[in-house]
């Protein structure tokens, strides 16, 4: 069916190349469609317009349009502001709470800028399409942080909309994370107790570095394969794979897949190893 999406930037905030920006939020939400099997006979028409970007950190979008027929009307906003200099509320007790602030909270600031200066000079060095767009390539992380999560907002708001249903991703990282977690514990124990009441007339090394190496490839081969085949929509477009994403420090769904292909191939070697140096005589 067909896929009609209209992008306009009507933000008063000039930047080098609006059309491109434009083009570059069009693609990935025509990206996002193309890749469902189950909008492939349905029919969007939406009318998308970048109604406020600001170097600050704010943006606004604003999504009209109809999905087979269904009038759809939303507004995605972000905002992404640097961490103040008294710090987080991270305890309940104010006692607790001022105190911290006190302490961390200049060396959060003094850290979130050193980070924003290399990422800045990065994107000079190595800008990608949307950031020349947007331009300003030492200043504009936030906006483009924003940028990329109403984009991710985009895809969650449109799949609820089409009635798309959830994954089970949500179930599986929840069993999957305390069985690997279990997993790493029960071989450090065992270790542990091997070492202090097996045979003293043996040197124990050989056996102990197998049960960890075992214990933790066993552990890293389950989370590694979770995260390796959780699907792109659990990732994309549902609130518990974003807090996934963001959690593990990434950014896209390719890196989460290259962590839990990486983590599976070393946990295998682990499991290998491990098995062994248990086994050999």
């Amino acid at each position: 069916m067909k896929h009609q999406i209209t992008v306009d930037y009507t933000a008063p905030t000039k930047i080098p190349n609006a059309a491109q920006l434009a083009e570059h939020v069009r693609q990935r939400i025509q990206e996002h469609l193309d890749s469902v099997d189950e909008y492939f006979m349905r029919e969007f028409n939406l009318h998308v317009d970048i109604h406020t970007l600001e170097y600050s950190g704010k943006v606004c979008i604003n999504i009209t349009g109809a999905i087979d027929k269904k009038h759809v009307e939303a507004v995605i906003v972000r905002v992404r502001k640097p961490p103040k200099i008294h710090g987080w509320n991270r305890y309940r007790r104010i006692e607790k709470r001022i105190e911290w602030r006190r302490r961390n909270g200049l060396a959060i600031f003094l850290a979130w800028m050193f980070v924003e200066t290399i990422q800045g000079l990065a994107r000079c060095v190595f800008p990608s399409r949307v950031a020349r767009a947007v331009g300003r390539p030492l200043f504009s992380g936030r906006v483009l942080r924003s940028l990329d999560q109403c984009l991710v907002d985009i895809r969650g708001q449109l799949d609820e909309i089409a009635g798309r249903s959830a994954t089970s991703g949500s179930t599986r990282h929840w069993m999957a994370a305390p069985v690997a977690v279990l997993s790493a514990v029960a071989g450090i124990l065992a270790a542990g107790i091997y070492y202090y009441k097996g045979d003293p007339s043996q040197d124990p090394t050989r056996n102990v570095i197998g049960i960890l190496a075992t214990a933790g490839g066993f552990a890293g081969f389950i989370y590694g394969g979770t995260l390796l085949t959780l699907s792109r929509q659990y990732y994309e477009s549902e609130r518990a794979g974003r807090q996934l994403l963001k959690r593990l420090g990434l950014k896209s769904v390719a890196a989460a897949h290259r962590i839990g292909f990486g983590m599976s191939v070393v946990a295998l070697a682990a499991l290998i190893f491990g098995t062994w140096a248990l086994t050999a005589g």
